[in-house]
């Protein structure tokens, strides 16, 4: 007879805690399978991802492992209880044993559960240890109310969901927290930290909207494949195009009443100018004062010698998101960009120059100055 356990949860987001203890438990028990299943609605608080997101995010981390599942209960929001759960469960796996997996610290009130007994006569109980209760004071407690029980041994392992979006909001990818995966999704998506794709609607059109997103998963994905932060990528992913929209006249405004440059031919463009304005508002309108993310913002369209990876990242994602299709050697580009940054970069500048000049237009001198400093490193 195949063991079946059920964890729920909110699952915001899921962490090595929960799959830690899972496979403890696959282990020891013993269970043949875990099966996840993120509540729509948790009873202690009201989740601060979606229940589309937290869903995809237990499905990136419980990939690839034949003893973690996430089934298709089908279950309309309202109907979550915890009967109609293990219900789902058992009717999935018929004649299967069915453990459902709890907190010591829910049993505090487990005899008003609804259906208690009829839940009792599904499932038993795994209870994980987790306020310093003595576990035979836990098991008779279980007992007493007709439930059989099962104490996990100690896993050593606690890990607050609370603390992981702690580390978030701090711009931290937390890898002693959370499996890579999950990690980039959080970050692709601006998971836990302010909804800044909400603010730029209005300043931004559809279509800038739509590649300000792709650059964010790009920069993300680079940041992941060159061991840069992925937090920090996804932000200043997603603002480094906040003052694209903005007219020249005001550009030069915002610039001038700032001191931010005095560099005429800088002032004389738009394309120039919309990224030391945009980690201008980055900073003043957006509350980001990370150095990296400004500076990545800062230099996204021209550039800079020596460039941080940071940097780089947002740089190339800039010119290869999905959505480019202008730049000639795009191909090429993105197959470097996986590799080295840097080679990227220049390839990028390069083919930038040769339309320009090609077309009869001038090309920045500060452009031309990190081509220069790329070209000291790079063999392409």
């Amino acid at each position: 007879m195949r063991s079946i356990g059920i964890l729920t949860g909110a699952f915001d987001p899921i962490h090595l805690g929960h799959l830690r203890i899972t496979q403890s438990l696959i282990d020891t028990v013993p269970l043949d399978e875990v099966v996840f299943v993120p509540l729509p609605k948790p009873e202690h608080r009201a989740p601060s991802a979606s229940i589309k997101h937290r869903r995809n995010m237990v499905q990136k981390a419980i990939d690839g492992s034949g003893n973690l599942s996430m089934p298709d209960l089908n279950l309309k929001t309202e109907s979550f209880a915890l009967l109609n759960i293990v219900r789902g469960v058992k009717n999935l796996n018929k004649g299967a044993r069915i453990f459902f997996i709890i907190g010591a610290d829910r049993l505090q009130g487990i005899a008003l559960w609804p259906h208690l007994n009829e839940l009792f006569s599904l499932c038993e109980l795994i209870v994980c240890p987790r306020d310093g209760r003595n576990p035979l004071d836990l098991e008779k407690s279980v007992r007493a109310l007709g439930a059989g029980t099962h104490i996990a041994g100690d896993t050593g392992v606690f890990i607050a969901a609370e603390l992981v979006r702690a580390q978030i909001r701090l711009l931290n990818d937390a890898p002693e927290m959370l499996l890579p995966d999950v990690a980039e999704y959080i970050a692709a998506n601006g998971l836990y930290q302010p909804d800044y794709l909400a603010r730029l609607k209005g300043g931004l059109g559809i279509d800038r909207l739509a590649h300000t997103v792709s650059v964010r998963e790009t920069a993300v994905y680079l940041a992941r494949v060159h061991g840069v932060c992925m937090q920090k990528a996804g932000v200043a992913g997603i603002l480094h195009d906040c003052a694209k929209d903005m007219p020249l006249p005001e550009l030069r405004k915002i610039a001038l009443k700032h001191r931010l440059t005095d560099n005429a031919e800088i002032l004389a463009s738009a394309a120039l100018l919309h990224g030391i304005v945009g980690a201008f508002l980055t900073q003043t309108t957006f509350n980001v004062h990370d150095p990296d993310i400004l500076n990545a913002v800062r230099y996204h369209t021209m550039g800079r010698p020596k460039m941080s990876m940071l940097e780089l990242c947002i740089f190339v994602a800039d010119a290869i998101e999905p959505r480019r299709s202008r730049i000639s050697g795009l191909d090429d580009i993105r197959t470097m960009a996986l590799e080295d940054l840097r080679a990227a970069a220049l390839m990028c500048l390069l083919s930038t120059k040769q339309h320009l000049l090609s077309h009869g237009r001038s090309y920045s001198l500060q452009s031309q100055a990190v081509i220069d400093d790329l070209s000291q490193s790079v063999m392409v």
